[in-house]
């Protein structure tokens, strides 16, 4: 079977994964993470391509990278395999491959998500528990990225130096997005992209990756597409939520004369937003309008299968867990006023919201909805 090219476009973000055969290790000493350092920085100089973030843990390796000529990017990676591997099997008396096949990678739309790629990139030590802060893992891009230190490897996107043009206030808030929930759907977009090929971005950044190169790239997941959201949504769970809220505060979303499918129909194309999670011990989404995902700015799918705690960062948790107790016990609360965060990073504040339990017939609790409108988009 034939090799699946790649494809880059010129000056557009690439992030890079290499990893180890069968998840080896590459790097058994600090030696050897410096000595890959420095053929990188041989080839990407050599290559006119710019690193603008990495890391390097101890199976693999993340880089973002750009290049006026696209194709560099791979010749960079060849360069430094040619080096690296020879370099590794000798030191440690071993023979045959050291990397799994060819490196993956995805192009990344610059606006919306190469930032969230440079969080992803350089708190790979955090995530894998080998430390606890990204300062402490000194083989990545965050020293120079958040400190400002010296770095000859890295070359600093146009994107990075918008955040301010005044270094020190740049780097501040560079470190201050750090304590930013990294939402785990869009950790899943990252990887899901980098594994497919699929560029990452809005519909209309990989509509215009395809027509510039002519041909659908990659693809987000496999199996049958599922059906669309208003089809998905199961009607009954729309009435419940309905008919909760009438009973409980005696508020009428809808015409009760329509029938449950265009009840359904109506509350997920309404100007408000209304979310849903199930009874569960640790509660998952179950049900979004289009303006809730339009606001969360997930589909259908990632977000019904998201664990609502996750809609807050860890410092607000516990007062989302307060006001939810609150609301089993009373069956509703009005005027909830929090901090919500959206799949890539953006902070929310909702206000007077109304916050109710979902009952169905036999008078059981199977979950709790939200609605609010969407006065207070931005925070």
């Amino acid at each position: 079977m034939p090799r699946k090219p790649r494809f880059f476009l010129p000056n557009i973000p690439v992030h890079v994964v290499i990893r180890g055969n069968n998840r080896q290790t590459v790097f058994t000493e600090d030696s050897d993470r410096k000595a890959y350092l420095d053929w990188l920085k041989e080839a990407t100089e050599k290559e006119e391509v710019n690193v603008h973030a990495y890391v390097l843990m101890d199976n693999h390796v993340h880089l973002l990278l750009s290049a006026n000529d696209p194709s560099h990017i791979s010749r960079v990676m060849q360069h430094i395999g040619r080096k690296y591997v020879p370099y590794f099997n000798h030191k440690y008396e071993k023979s045959g491959t050291l990397w799994e096949g060819r490196f993956k990678s995805s192009m990344i739309e610059s606006e919306q998500y190469l930032l969230c790629c440079y969080r992803y990139i350089e708190l790979n030590p955090v995530r894998a528990n080998m430390v606890t802060k990204p300062e402490d893992w000194k083989w990545s891009s965050y020293a120079y990225n958040a400190y400002g230190e010296k770095d000859k490897l890295i070359k600093p996107h146009a994107v990075y130096l918008a955040i301010d043009s005044d270094k020190n206030k740049r780097i501040d808030y560079y470190r201050d997005s750090f304590k930013q929930f990294l939402h785990p759907s869009l950790i899943n977009d990252l990887r899901a992209a980098v594994q497919t090929g699929t560029p990452l971005g809005d519909d209309g950044f990989k509509k215009h990756i395809e027509q510039l190169l002519g041909m659908t790239v990659g693809y987000a997941k496999r199996g049958r597409p599922k059906n669309c959201p208003e089809k998905g949504t199961d009607p009954l769970l729309v009435y419940r939520m309905i008919q909760s809220l009438k009973k409980l505060k005696g508020v009428e979303l809808v015409d009760s004369s329509l029938s449950m499918e265009e009840q359904a129909t109506q509350v997920f194309h309404a100007p408000y937003v209304l979310i849903a999670h199930n009874a569960t011990a640790d509660p998952v989404f179950q049900y979004s309008n289009k303006k809730g995902l339009e606001l969360f700015e997930m589909s259908w799918d990632e977000f019904t299968q998201l664990k609502s705690k996750y809609s807050a960062e860890p410092q607000n948790r516990q007062e989302r867990e307060q006001l939810l107790n609150e609301v089993i016990a009373k069956g509703y609360a009005d005027n909830y006023s929090g901090i919500r965060i959206s799949k890539t990073g953006r902070r929310f504040q909702i206000k007077a919201a109304t916050v109710w339990n979902i009952i169905d017939e036999n008078n059981r609790k199977i979950g709790q909805a939200a609605m609010f409108r969407l006065k207070f988009p931005n925070y």
